[in-house]
């Protein structure tokens, strides 16, 4: 129905990353919540749901281009030499979003 291909792969704990992939490009991504997001009480902690990430070319200019406009940075961004650097900010609404160099 919306023209994408699933790609999933095993995780050490036994479960499953899922990757929604269109024209052999992965453009979302799926995981489980872990256990550990579960309070003492066995509710939810709030930290459950969707997680959302932008691919991007740079995390470095997109950081400081949310920042300009009111974004907070809740992980610093790891600038890794072979690729795959990410943050995660929070928009000024409260919303919590990832950016991913790609």
């Amino acid at each position: 129905m919306f023209g994408h291909e699933v790609t999933e792969y095993p995780q050490d704990d036994g479960g499953t990353y899922t990757t929604l992939m269109v024209d052999g490009t992965e453009v979302a991504g799926i995981a489980p919540a872990s256990e550990e997001d579960e309070d003492e009480d066995g509710g939810e902690t709030g930290s459950r749901g969707w997680q959302v990430y932008f691919g991007v070319s740079s995390v470095k200019e997109a950081v400081l281009s949310a920042v300009a406009a009111g974004a907070e940075v809740l992980v610093e961004p790891e600038f890794a030499e072979d690729g795959g650097s990410i943050a995660t900010l929070k928009d000024p609404q409260g919303g919590v979003f990832s950016v991913l160099e790609l």
